[in-house]
């Protein structure tokens, strides 16, 4: 296997006799070993290929140069470039496939067996007041306004929304504040509903205000219904 590659034979001082056959040989063996090394070849010409072994043969990289830098072949193959999207942040697309599929095909759980309307947080949860607990790191963008709320205490479950959520840098935690004073100090698991309450589905409209009675009608959650209150 070699590099050697002459592009003119000018030089070769001997056009008909051993230098020839010689150069003819070399250029030969590099052509149609993809000027295979651990280096790429020097001086190389647009388009030219080079097999990139230096990584070894098993995990060698076809590549061509484009004029001014070395490119991958998968580069220039369409089908190829969308496997690569299709992996996603995985490093290969069978990573990516397997979360959700198994070796022969098959899903691995049934989605139908296993919809629910709450989904475990999986967060430690600390007391803090009836309508106030603590979690662990920054979790605004999950206890969102109005994201309704299944708090199970000892001896019962009981349900409300989120009225804020503040994250303290300081703390490393997340402070969630209910709008029912709910919760007690036996509370030992948090879960969240896959959307948020509200007459608008997840933009529920407060603080509405009658022009005629002047009455203020606010939407909120009660024992984990939506409700209006009129004040």
């Amino acid at each position: 296997m070699t590099q050697e590659y002459h592009k003119s034979l000018a030089d070769m001082g001997d056009s008909n006799g051993p230098k020839l056959a010689e150069y003819l040989h070399e250029n030969f063996e590099t052509i149609i070993s993809q000027w295979a090394g651990a280096s790429s070849p020097g001086s190389p010409t647009q388009g030219q290929p080079w097999l990139d072994i230096s990584s070894g043969w098993t995990d060698a990289k076809l590549k061509f140069w484009n004029g001014s830098s070395w490119i991958l072949a998968n580069e220039y193959n369409p089908y190829i470039k969308d496997l690569r999207v299709a992996r996603g942040s995985k490093e290969t697309l069978w990573e990516r496939l397997e979360v959700a599929m198994n070796e022969d095909g098959t899903i691995k759980s049934d989605l139908a067996e296993n919809m629910t309307e709450w989904i475990d947080s999986a967060l430690t949860v600390t007391y803090v007041s009836a309508e106030t607990f603590t979690v662990p790191g920054d979790y605004t963008d999950v206890f969102v306004t109005n994201r309704k709320i299944k708090a199970t205490l000892d001896s019962s479950s009981v349900y409300s929304a989120v009225e804020s959520a503040n994250y303290s840098s300081t703390n490393d935690e997340t402070t969630i504040v209910l709008f029912d004073a709910v919760i007690d100090g036996t509370i030992q698991k948090v879960e969240y509903g896959l959307v948020k309450a509200g007459p608008e589905g997840s933009n529920p409209e407060n603080n509405l205000i009658d022009e005629t009675t002047g009455d203020i009608y606010e939407f909120k959650m009660i024992d984990g219904s939506l409700a209006m209150e009129v004040r």
